[in-house]
């Protein structure tokens, strides 16, 4: 990810903003686009790292060190985000105010780990900055950091008693902010630090729901060896296992399930069932905060969004797998199967046959909604780029998929040109008959 300042024309809007998925409310406006015309001369001139002409225009009181933009944005906000840390030792120097906020609550110190500016955020930091302001969306800069990915700027961030649970609108600690990113390096870093494991989200996610979601096992090997809880459920009743199952990460599935297993059988030897030889597994061994639990409501029903992937037959499928497994485990082993549990046996081997099937299909249609994405994405990036400025707009932006579809719609129009000259001339060849047969009736 890339810092950008940049002077933009009359046309374009003073703010370049993005949103993350649309999931966690994190503003990813990384760094400033402004215009001329909402900057005073401090401000330009600090932006431009021309340290000369701040200190000019501050020893003549042309300028203070905390005028504010037409954006609300001081001198200190532009020269963080632009990287130019000798501008700001000059205003640190000058006293200016280190934690002011902009029209987006965002304090010098979050736009200098935004843009991955490490000096300007150690400079900031050691002149006492407070790492723990949050902007309108609940985020303090470790979430900027977090999402970023930036392990070095985090690592100073904490040192300088920034809070690891601090918690956005939507529930995300900093840890829950970087597995949602698949940020891999952040997440086993904060982990380490020693960041809650057991922390859920608004819609009572844990860790482990959000790394099952994705293709790497590093983040979900991790929680499974510090002991996370895997049969914690979501608020619509969703185990970590299915969060696996429904975006077909069969692989972090069977992680899982074994984790399960290992887990149902220490439990067995620590503390068996003297009736019946079953081992009922503990739901929610480890006590957490109100806030942490595990718990649900179940007459609350809010979908978590686990991709575009998503289909009701599957899921109906795996509720009559479920059902049926349960019947037959209340059979012994060493006891021979009657016919009623033949014939469960053959029901379920029948169910696992339509989802095995429902599972190929889904994930063909799986692997075309990811190229579709990943054009889109790609399409996106570009015109981003291009309101950037990085260049102009005749540049290629084509992909190969576009230049396919390109050709073939290209095809299609000169199909159908021939076509509509092929009539054109079966109409003037008729209308060339009907004149000589109107001419002959007349003579």
């Amino acid at each position: 990810m890339r810092r950008m300042v940049s002077w933009a024309s009359g046309k374009h809007p003073g703010l370049l903003q993005s949103s993350v998925r649309g999931q966690d409310g994190l503003e990813s406006q990384f760094g400033y686009r402004v215009r001329p015309k909402d900057l005073r001369k401090i401000h330009r001139a600090a932006s431009q790292g021309d340290v000369a002409a701040v200190q000019y225009l501050l020893l003549l009181r042309k300028s203070r060190v905390n005028d504010r933009d037409k954006k609300n944005r001081t001198a200190l906000h532009l020269a963080c985000a632009e990287g130019q840390p000798e501008v700001v030792t000059l205003l640190l120097e000058r006293k200016c105010m280190i934690n002011a906020v902009d029209n987006d609550n965002m304090t010098p110190l979050m736009k200098a780990v935004q843009c991955h500016e490490a000096k300007c955020a150690s400079l900031l930091l050691s002149h006492g900055a407070d790492p723990n302001v949050t902007d309108e969306n609940g985020n303090t800069a470790l979430h900027f950091a977090a999402y970023c990915d930036n392990v070095r700027i985090a690592n100073q961030l904490l040192i300088h008693s920034a809070n690891m649970e601090g918690r956005n609108k939507d529930g995300f600690t900093p840890l829950l902010l970087a597995i949602y990113e698949d940020g891999e390096d952040m997440a086993e870093f904060l982990i380490q630090k020693g960041a809650n494991i057991h922390a859920v989200d608004n819609i009572r996610r844990t860790a482990l729901m959000l790394a099952a979601q994705y293709r790497s096992t590093k983040i979900v090997r991790l929680l499974l060896q510090k002991g996370i809880d895997a049969s914690c459920q979501s608020m619509n009743g969703w185990p970590a296992e299915k969060f696996a199952l429904v975006t077909f990460n069969m692989t972090n599935r069977q992680l899982i399930l074994d984790y399960e297993e290992q887990r149902s059988k220490m439990l067995a030897k620590n503390k068996p069932d003297t009736c019946n030889n079953k081992i009922k597994p503990k739901q929610g061994v480890l006590k957490e905060p109100a806030h942490d639990s595990c718990n649900i409501n179940n007459s609350k029903s809010m979908e978590p969004e686990l991709g575009d992937v998503s289909s009701l037959k599957l899921n109906d499928l795996v509720t009559k797998v479920g059902q049926e497994e349960e019947k037959l485990d209340g059979s012994e082993d060493d006891q021979p199967l009657s016919k009623e549990e033949k014939a469960h046996l053959e029901k379920v081997t029948a169910l696992q046959s339509d989802l095995n099937e429902q599972c190929k299909k889904n994930a063909e249609l799986e692997k075309e909604l990811t190229e579709y994405k990943t054009l889109l994405r790609a399409i996106r990036n570009k015109l981003k780029q291009y309101e950037n400025g990085v260049f102009p707009f005749h540049a290629n932006l084509k992909t190969s998929e576009m230049e396919t579809h390109h050709r073939m719609v290209k095809y299609q129009m000169q199909e159908k040109q021939t076509d509509l000259l092929q009539e054109a001339d079966e109409l003037l060849q008729n209308l060339d008959l009907d004149l000589v047969q109107a001419s002959s009736v007349i003579s």
